[in-house]
């Protein structure tokens, strides 16, 4: 009766010290669409820095241009998002700004745009799964595979 009691208590150690916590990593400033239509030329660097924040990167060599970087992965393994806007300054005056990476602005938005891509296009659709899986042809993957993309990120 012990043994198995023993046993019994040792298998749910086991099987517990396997369930852990990841916590989703966010790591610079989140700029969002408001504050990027917000942006004009014109304005100046503290005007800037009142809308945004201070600039995640200082380069030396360049510093009349600002880089806003932002980056979000799930459980610690995958990126799901990564976006980077760069301000250009003319004399503390922004001159031209670059955005890079899931632009919010210009997501695709209609299941008709997606439908046009081919199979090879990399799309960042925002809205219901379901609408997703209908514009791509993307069929929801079962235990395994979910499994799977759990263990191997890559």
């Amino acid at each position: 009766m012990q043994k198995t009691l023993f046993l019994l208590a040792l298998i749910a150690t086991s099987l517990l010290a396997g369930c852990y916590y990841k916590m989703d990593i966010q790591q610079g400033n989140i700029v969002t669409p408001e504050m990027v239509e917000q942006l004009k030329p014109g304005m100046t660097k503290r005007q800037i820095r009142y809308l945004l924040g201070t600039p995640l990167v200082h380069d030396p060599f360049h510093q009349q241009r600002w880089d806003y970087v932002y980056s979000l992965r799930k459980n610690g393994k995958k990126i799901l998002e990564k976006n980077s806007l760069s301000l250009y300054f003319t004399e503390d005056i922004l001159s031209r700004i670059d955005h890079h990476g899931d632009d919010p602005t210009q997501a695709v938005k209609t299941t008709e745009k997606a439908k046009t891509l081919s199979a090879e296009d990399t799309i960042v659709v925002k809205g219901d799964a379901k609408e997703v899986q209908a514009a791509t042809g993307q069929k929801k993957k079962g235990i395994i595979g979910r499994t799977w993309d759990k263990i191997n990120p890559f």
